[in-house]
């Protein structure tokens, strides 16, 4: 199953992922190692993980039964009380013991690892490292994407939306 959220900037995107994530792993916690959560930003993938260790740590001790920010987690999985209790401590309990199996990443991050697994399919070294030579590429990208805008709507907007998502993030317009 593939699930993919578009949305601008401030619009909640990291509760919901971290959201959906808990959806789709309290409900198989020993498959937890087989759903990839992926963002743009390593700030957004740190948040994501302590959203989801946090919610998990508040359902296993009970208290988020009396907060409403967990509401609507708790009402979709449809579960009762103490079977949820349950599948948060087991889901806890794997995270923790196998945090390195714990897939919530960046975009970056998850075209590496792919990079390196298929190394040898594609002749690379086992240990080889993807660098972006920035001053070469990045211009001509530039160069390429500034002709592009304004030319469809929705490039547009996503463009503004990123410009608007680097600012919330203490980066600059530019």
């Amino acid at each position: 199953m593939l699930l993919v959220y578009k949305s601008s900037a401030g619009s909640g995107k990291t509760t919901t992922l971290a959201r959906e994530y808990l959806k789709i792993t309290l409900n198989r916690p020993a498959d937890f190692r087989h759903v990839l959560a992926i963002t743009f930003t390593n700030k957004a993938a740190n948040e994501m993980k302590e959203r989801i260790l946090k919610t998990l740590e508040k359902l296993v001790d009970g208290t988020a039964w009396q907060e409403p920010e967990y509401k609507a987690l708790i009402d979709e999985l449809g579960l009762d009380r103490e079977t949820l209790i349950q599948r948060a401590k087991v889901l806890r309990t794997f995270i923790i013991h196998r945090y390195e199996e714990f897939a919530v990443s960046t975009i970056d991050a998850f075209v590496h690892r792919i990079v390196r697994t298929f190394a040898t399919d594609v002749k690379l070294p086992q240990n080889c490292e993807v660098v972006l030579d920035k001053d070469d590429i990045v211009p001509e990208i530039v160069s390429e994407l500034y002709q592009k805008l304004g030319n469809g709507r929705e490039l547009t907007d996503l463009m503004v939306d990123f410009v608007l998502s680097n600012i919330d993030e203490g980066g600059y317009y530019d």
